[in-house]
């Protein structure tokens, strides 16, 4: 086969798939709501490569962290951009055992890893689960860009999702399918149900 018939195979093959292969890349990642309520609440979807999808609604807030030695600083900035709380704590990280203040009893809490570790990332970078005082579970991430989010799920809601001519068509156990237009802004996606207003959301990257 010529150079010139390879290339025109390859542009038809451009024009005949070119939402499929890009929107279902640009979907897969962990996506959380940038409105939230006054308490922190927000919901958050998670999309996978092979077609699934996890939504949940419960605490979601965002800190910024700074890791000197064997304690970290963690900052929470509120949405006027004041600084509301800063904690440092000491940390110890033993095989897939997280733990902060391991020397205060009163404040000690261990967490489990949840994945696998990130190569070449400090050994805190990923995901750590433990159970919430609440009674139910929750989780940590740590990103390489010195974020950490707190998700405290309260619903959580699995299905599958799939794109179809630009659209967005969700489908959780026990619930009506959901239908959406969306568009990928950088590190935002857009969601807009309907008539309805836009539904932003951040993406979380490790």
């Amino acid at each position: 086969m010529n150079i010139t018939k390879r290339i025109t195979i390859l542009i038809l093959l451009i024009w005949l798939f070119p939402v499929s292969v890009s929107a279902e890349d640009s979907m897969v990642g962990i996506w959380s709501s940038l409105a939230r309520t006054k308490g922190g609440l927000g919901s958050q979807w998670v999309f996978t490569k092979e077609g699934k999808v996890t939504h949940t609604f419960g605490a979601l807030v965002d800190f910024k962290y700074e890791i000197k030695g064997n304690r970290i600083k963690t900052t929470f900035q509120g949405t006027d951009q004041t600084i509301n709380e800063v904690t440092d704590e000491e940390f110890t990280i033993d095989g897939e055992t997280l733990t902060l203040n391991p020397r205060t009893p009163d404040r000690k809490q261990v967490m489990k890893r949840a994945g696998k570790p990130y190569k070449g990332a400090h050994a805190l970078v990923g995901v750590w689960t433990y159970t919430h005082y609440t009674g139910g579970p929750a989780l940590m991430r740590y990103s390489r860009e010195g974020i950490v989010q707190l998700s405290v799920p309260f619903r959580t809601l699995a299905g599958t999702y799939r794109i179809n001519q630009g659209v967005l068509n969700i489908e959780l156990a026990d619930q009506k399918a959901i239908t959406s237009k969306f568009k990928r802004d950088n590190n935002l996606l857009i969601l807009t149900e309907g008539t309805t207003a836009e539904n932003k959301y951040m993406e979380f990257r490790y």
